[in-house]
């Protein structure tokens, strides 16, 4: 599992919806962006169950670890985390309809996806507090 980077998005426009709206981006054997929008109460619900709710170390499986090589977090090797990089308001959302799940093959073409609805630099921003994660994480070995 790919270390998630969380980004949340408040648009100015009063819309009341339940269920926020945004995009997963999932770059194989990269990491995961998560793009919401929504109402300020939705955003923070939505906050907690990524950052706290949800045990990211956790490997899923108990029988995963038999005959698997792991560190000693359990990780094989990769850090497993979910960081909030941004949350602010913007002046209209930049994704319609439902929360969906994309994956793309290479970061190039991730970061054209992002470019498409001009949040470019949400997507530099994510990849920028990954690459400094890392660095943070092999300083510490």
């Amino acid at each position: 599992m790919s270390p998630t980077t969380f980004l949340s998005l408040t648009p100015c426009r009063c819309v009341i919806f339940c269920v926020p709206t945004g995009v997963c981006v999932v770059i194989e054997d990269g990491f995961c962006v998560v793009v919401v929008e929504g109402v300020a109460k939705a955003i923070r619900r939505y906050e907690k169950l990524m950052t706290r709710r949800i045990d990211w170390s956790s490997t899923g499986g108990e029988d995963d670890d038999v005959g698997d090589e792991r560190t000693d977090d359990g990780s094989g090797g990769k850090r497993n985390a979910c960081v909030c990089v941004w949350s602010g308001t913007t002046a209209a959302p930049a994704f319609e309809g439902a929360f969906r799940f994309e994956t793309f093959r290479s970061l190039v073409s991730a970061r054209a996806r992002f470019k498409d609805v001009g949040l470019a630099h949400f997507f530099d921003a994510a990849e920028g507090s990954v690459a400094a994660a890392d660095e943070a994480a092999e300083a510490e070995d």
